[in-house]
């Protein structure tokens, strides 16, 4: 019976995988294809829809809209690439310092992070006060744009310290599989320095494993929601709040140009990532070409090593930043008054008080969500990948990439939105069983790609001898394969958690503004500039992210101390 369970659950799980891959991705071209052409719920006739389309684009600031898109987007991805880069080539023991501390950083959610910042660098902010009077003069808060310019400049650096500590992980997970002391020993040996030898010889073969990521940390800069509505700027809004403003707009003549302008969102964003990288593969091809043309001047190698300093100072900016905003949270959210110029507050649990119903249910909410739909998704991965390891698959098929790429490449928003009119007319209801199901598409991509190379790699000699000694394929994964890969699945759920913990767009459009989570009760306060509220429950977003991944790590070190001495 239980190789026949075994056979029943990993086909089972692969079907129902790929039949969800299939609905995404025809949901997606059903959602414009229906209000671009005038049919279904969001377009009655031809003319309705022309007129929508007409509409839409004769909208006065959709240029500006665009073009603060366009900005933000490549702006913050394209520094965020430079400053890993020479962070990495940095290298010794600073470096490994610096990585390190960035770590935990990955575990805190978006918004948490960007109210840390906006609760930092506002005029009004801790730094600002405590760096008042005996230094700036400022008796009063001074009137400044800083959060919510129209330039988008604190969006950029909030997005660029938010990104950098990914792409570091990233690179350093893409080196395991590179032989980077040997690249290093061979450029030394030619009288190459460390950084030029990092350059010249380690990123040529780094890159090509960093697109993926690179182009993750694009489209979110391009598309993101949540960051933008925090730290601005909002008028014009960016092209992605501008449709999820047209989604929640009750005027029906702006909810019919919300396809065109999903649409343009999506086009905009596919053609940025593609002509992105292109300029960036023709300039990794020159930059090799050079490489080997001759040593650098005395002029670049100082530029270099005055860029990797300046990248590691980024580094600790990135942790400063991080433990000063949550610092900055929690002592906003103990405030029962602050006024300026004092550097600290008078405490008090005023604010907590009057938020306890609503931080409760909050935080059982985010909790609940986040719970089942890891657990779902990882329960499933893990039936479709042993389904893919028992056929020898060593990756995933290119088919199976291109599904699990396009939810996370695609707006968010486009494909949320595109769900949600699937659904619908089939007889569901917002709430917290559609939220769930939102979450789970977008936390099985992504535990796809952190789990799916550990399971695949898996040596296939150890499930072979234990089968030739008469134990079951079920018996096999529960007794065998999932205690030697404890380690990857628990980091995967983990990490599961954190990244529901982010999902602000099918919360709050599967919840139907019903369902209450750190996440939305955060934003909704942060919009209102209730700064003692949004303080609160960032704070409980950063806590409970950063307990999550303590225990985790303490969990993984007690299963080392356990194995100690085991040959495997």
């Amino acid at each position: 019976m239980k190789p026949r369970l075994h056979a029943w659950l990993t086909i089972g799980s692969y079907c129902l995988t790929a039949g969800l891959g299939v609905v995404v991705l025809s949901a997606v071209g059903w959602f414009l294809w229906q209000g671009t052409l005038g049919s279904g719920v969001l377009g009655s006739t031809e003319h309705s829809s022309m007129f929508a389309m007409r509409t839409f684009f004769d909208r006065p600031a959709l240029g500006r809209s665009v073009l603060l898109s366009l900005w933000v987007g490549i702006a913050s991805s394209l520094m965020a690439l430079w400053i890993t880069r020479h962070l990495l080539a940095g290298g010794g023991r600073f470096g490994r310092l610096v990585t390190r501390f960035l770590a935990p950083v990955l575990a805190i959610p978006h918004v948490a992070f960007a109210i840390g910042i906006s609760l930092l660098i506002w005029p009004g902010g801790w730094f600002a006060r405590l760096l008042s009077p005996w230094f700036t003069g400022w008796q009063r808060v001074p009137d400044w744009v800083i959060i919510g310019d129209p330039f988008g400049l604190t969006l950029i650096f909030g997005l660029v310290l938010r990104e950098v500590p990914f792409l570091v992980m990233m690179a350093l997970v893409a080196s395991r599989g590179l032989n980077v002391n040997s690249s290093m020993r061979a450029g030394q040996s030619l009288g190459l320095t460390s950084i030029e030898s990092w350059h010249r010889l380690v990123w040529p073969q780094l890159w090509p494993r960093l697109r993926l990521p690179f182009v993750l940390v694009l489209a979110y800069g391009l598309t993101n929601v949540e960051m933008t509505m925090v730290l601005g700027p909002n008028m014009p809004p960016s092209l992605s709040v501008l449709v999820l403003q047209l989604f929640y707009d009750p005027n029906p003549q702006q909810f019919v140009q919300l396809p065109w302008a999903a649409l343009c969102l999506g086009a905009l964003t596919l053609a940025v990532i593609a002509g992105t990288l292109a300029i960036l593969e023709c300039s990794e091809r020159g930059e090799a070409r050079r490489a080997w043309s001759g040593s650098w001047s005395p002029l670049q190698r100082f530029f270099s090593a005055l860029a990797s300093v300046f990248a590691q100072g980024i580094g600790w900016l990135i942790f400063g930043v991080f433990a000063f905003g949550l610092v900055a949270s929690i002592l906003f959210a103990l405030s029962r008054q602050w006024r300026f110029p004092d550097a600290f507050p008078e405490l008090s649990m005023q604010t907590i008080a009057q938020l306890g119903a609503s931080l409760n249910n909050a935080l059982g909410t985010t909790l609940f969500v986040a719970i089942v739909s890891a657990g779902f998704s990882l329960l499933l991965l893990v039936f479709v990948l042993e389904y893919l390891a028992r056929r020898g698959r060593r990756d995933w098929p290119k088919i199976w990439q291109c599904g699990l790429y396009a939810p996370l490449i695609l707006p968010q928003i486009v494909v949320v939105l595109s769900l949600y009119a699937a659904v619908l007319p089939l007889g569901f209801e917002v709430g917290t069983a559609l939220t769930v199901f939102g979450h789970s598409q977008f936390i099985f991509c992504f535990s796809a790609l952190l789990l799916g190379s550990s399971w695949l790699q898996f040596d296939p000699a150890l499930i072979r001898q234990a089968e030739s000694l008469g134990l079951s394929p079920m018996t096999t994964l529960t007794k065998i394969k999932i205690p030697m890969l404890a380690g990857p699945l628990l980091l995967t759920f983990v990490l599961s958690l954190t990244v529901s913990f982010s999902l602000y767009l099918p919360t709050l459009v599967f919840g139907g503004g019903r369902v209450t989570t750190l996440l939305t009760e955060g934003v909704h306060f942060a919009t209102n500039l209730r700064r003692p509220q949004m303080a609160v429950f960032a704070t409980a977003q950063t806590l409970l992210s950063m307990i999550g991944l303590a225990i985790c790590f303490g969990v993984l070190r007690l299963l080392d101390r356990k194995r100690q001495g085991i040959m495997l």
